[in-house]
């Protein structure tokens, strides 16, 4: 009798359609259970003072076609992605998570809506916002203490490698949701082209020191080389980050 087929491990009929997105893991949701009530009314206060404080403040920070980044900091009992406080910050509050960041998360506000928001933290009942309520420790702006991660700038300057024309660092664009921020920020940043901020070559050559980069990766001579060019390639792979 012969043997009966097996099974094939994977079936070939069955093809991923969607690309992978990162989800959060709920752990069975946010409920009342998950209420920190001993520090509810005072953080309450706290996060309330700080929404209003940053409504005053905002005309003196850094926006995006009326956007602004704050650092809401987490309490270290509240670390888990399953009080992700994305009930409070969420976009019928006119805000939107951004990424997780140190111990918390970066989201993007629109201007206009802080006060309202530290009116709906002081008056809400639903549950899943009195979750995250009792979760966040601290609110305030993104700043250039946070950008710098604590250290001094004279630090992360006598570390940077040197170039003909001063120094060379690496730099990242605030990943902002709103795409209209987000255009407003690549043209401020193509203006710090007529400042004292230049494009480096490719690769950052001129810091490698006779390292040489994999075949690769590595650049032919005059390929790449124009700094307008390059810059235009820039602003599209922010514009798209997840094209191939």
């Amino acid at each position: 009798m012969a043997d009966s087929p097996r099974r094939p491990l994977l079936n070939p009929v069955l093809r991923f359609t969607q690309d992978p997105k990162p989800k959060r893991v709920t752990g069975g949701g946010k409920s009342a259970d998950s209420i920190i009530r001993n520090r509810l009314d005072e953080q309450r206060k706290a996060l309330a003072q700080a929404f209003r404080t940053m409504a005053e403040t905002a005309a003196n920070q850094p926006s995006f076609s009326g956007q602004v980044v704050v650092y809401a900091a987490m309490f270290e009992d509240s670390l888990a992605p399953s009080y992700t406080p994305d009930d409070l910050f969420h976009p019928i509050h006119g805000a939107r998570l951004i990424t997780p960041h140190r111990l918390g998360y970066l989201v993007e506000f629109q201007v206009d809506q802080l006060t309202r928001l530290a009116v709906q933290i002081e008056r809400t009942t639903r549950v899943k916002e009195l979750v995250d309520i009792s979760r966040v420790q601290s609110a305030g702006f993104f700043s250039e203490e946070n950008a710098r991660g604590g250290r001094e700038l004279s630090t992360l300057w006598d570390a940077a490698p040197e170039t003909e024309d001063g120094r060379a660092f690496i730099t990242w664009l605030m990943p902002l949701r709103s795409r209209e921020a987000g255009e407003d920020l690549i043209q401020k940043v193509a203006g710090l082209r007529d400042q004292a901020i230049s494009s480096p070559p490719p690769l950052l050559e001129v810091t490698c020191h006779g390292i040489f980069p994999p075949p690769a990766i590595r650049v032919r001579p005059n390929e790449g080389t124009d700094n307008e060019a390059n810059e235009i390639q820039r602003r599209a792979d922010y514009r798209h980050p997840g094209r191939a």
